[in-house]
């Protein structure tokens, strides 16, 4: 049986509600974990950072730059927005409205969590002298890291929302490879510490957990035999 239209209001209220708290959520962990490091290594690098930095520097050439280079657009504002708007579209189309809104929660969040927690934790980036990309504001987290595991991460729980097949390994392996190169290719870019993207990919991953709990809450069931299901 459908719910009447003031039940329906009153739980996409709801889902509202624990969107606003995922924020919250998300930017009180960002910025309690980035005055972590600074109480630890002031604002400056903190534990490996220095040497994985300077491992991926050694390891530098011409080719693989140029090649690396590439990926950095897979991390920036506008691409999400962009696969945020296709997807939306596409769903659209196909009457998916609720899951088009997770996406599009999904993608915007970051832009505003990752811009406020920099400029609060303002951590500094490395020596300008190795850096290999242009750069604005502060180190952590890294929004590369942040905005691919958020990207993947979101069309993986909408995937699995819309049907009712588990997701096939090779789909858990670009999941993973993505954020791994990009936030990888940062550090080699001399843009980022190894801490920003670490922090960067748990934390994307934080904000789509809680975000899939928003939206949908009860995403799979188990029935008595095992078999995972879509809950209605």
């Amino acid at each position: 049986m459908q719910p009447a239209d003031g039940e329906s209001g009153v739980r996409h209220q709801a889902v509202w509600i624990r969107v606003v708290g995922a924020v919250l959520i998300v930017l009180g962990v960002s910025v309690g974990v980035g005055w972590v490091m600074r109480l630890v290594g002031g604002r400056g690098p903190m534990g490996p950072d220095r040497a994985v930095t300077d491992w991926f520097v050694a390891r530098r050439s011409t080719g693989l730059t140029d090649a690396l280079r590439v990926a950095q657009p897979t991390g920036r504002g506008w691409v999400l927005i962009a696969i945020g708007g296709i997807g939306v579209g596409l769903l659209t189309l196909r009457r998916h409205r609720w899951t088009g809104a997770f996406l599009v929660v999904a993608m915007v969040g970051p832009e505003l969590i990752v811009d406020i927690a920099k400029a609060v934790v303002d951590r500094h980036r490395p020596p300008v002298s190795l850096h290999l990309d242009v750069i604005g504001n502060g180190a952590f987290p890294s929004g590369h890291a942040f905005n691919t595991t958020v990207v993947v991460g979101a069309l993986l729980v909408a995937r699995w929302h819309l049907r009712k097949r588990a997701i096939p390994w090779w789909g858990w392996a670009l999941a993973a490879l993505v954020p791994l190169v990009v936030g990888l290719t940062r550090v080699y870019l001399g843009v980022h510490w190894i801490t920003d993207v670490i922090g960067g990919w748990l934390l994307g991953a934080l904000w789509v957990a809680l975000l899939a709990r928003a939206f949908f809450p009860s995403l799979t069931t188990r029935t008595p035999a095992g078999q995972v299901t879509r809950a209605p």
